[in-house]
């Protein structure tokens, strides 16, 4: 009985110390750009400069029945220009992310007034 309690103890001291690393490493502040890490953000330019890339050369496929070779400053199936456009735009329009209706509602009114 005595050595299932202590036992029990250790268990209970060694969730007990998990909990508190848990906590401070969840504690750790991260550099944020408008509430995204830099992380996420480099994520969201690699994967729309692919899908920019892979739509682009579809496009040119299509419209010219070749397929175009696209030189650029980065190595590989990447176009920056559609990646930095995206991450602008992401972290541009987060003052709408609450409220959408406030995007749409200023451009119809300004197409009504103008």
């Amino acid at each position: 009985m005595w050595k299932l309690n202590k036992q029990e103890n250790k268990v209970k001291e060694n969730t007990a110390n998990d909990n508190k690393i848990e906590n401070n490493s969840s504690q750790k502040k991260k550099f944020t750009i408008f509430g995204f890490t830099i992380t996420k953000l480099l994520a969201y330019f690699i994967i729309y400069s692919i899908i920019g890339f892979v739509i682009e050369t579809i496009f040119g496929l299509l419209t010219k029945g070749v397929v175009e070779s696209r030189k650029s400053f980065l190595y590989g199936p990447f176009c920056g220009i559609y990646g930095l456009g995206a991450v602008v735009m992401i972290v541009g329009l987060q003052k709408f992310k609450k409220n959408n209706y406030t995007l749409f509602a200023r451009r119809f009114y300004y197409r009504l007034c103008n």
